[in-house]
């Protein structure tokens, strides 16, 4: 599985608010961590209940949460700056962005799952993922 693979699947859970498609797919050793949260999940388990309790509380939104692809500009020690996909987490309005998702896999498996506030950042926001 590639990055932009699983970006585009969790994009397509996010904005179905549920992530029961993406439970076979996390690594036993995956990570789960978000800037609005205090604790970093670690284990299949504890990342697929908070996915869990993540599409409940989109759920409860009315409009709910919504997820776009995107690219966002990382900054690395050899290259410089480089655009990474990534999935945007907005409110109902596109335009506010409250989170960048990005996820580190192995070849079968999603393995580090990471949300960055997003701002400050730059980022282009692409397509809806129905």
């Amino acid at each position: 599985m590639t990055e932009e693979q699983a970006l585009k699947l969790f994009a397509r859970c996010y904005n179905r608010c549920d992530f029961s498609p993406i439970v076979r797919y996390i690594h036993k050793k995956a990570s789960y961590e978000s800037w609005d949260h205090f604790y970093k999940y670690t284990g299949r388990g504890s990342v697929a209940g908070a996915l869990a309790e993540k599409a409940n509380m989109i759920k409860e939104k009315n409009p709910p949460n919504r997820a776009y692809m995107g690219f966002v500009m990382v900054r690395h020690d050899i290259i410089g700056l480089r655009c990474e996909p990534c999935v945007l987490l907005t409110r109902n309005d596109p335009r506010q962005v409250i989170g960048v998702m990005r996820i580190k896999c192995t070849p079968f498996r999603m393995k580090h799952f990471r949300v960055w506030d997003g701002k400050g950042m730059t980022i282009t926001r692409g397509d809806y993922v129905d």
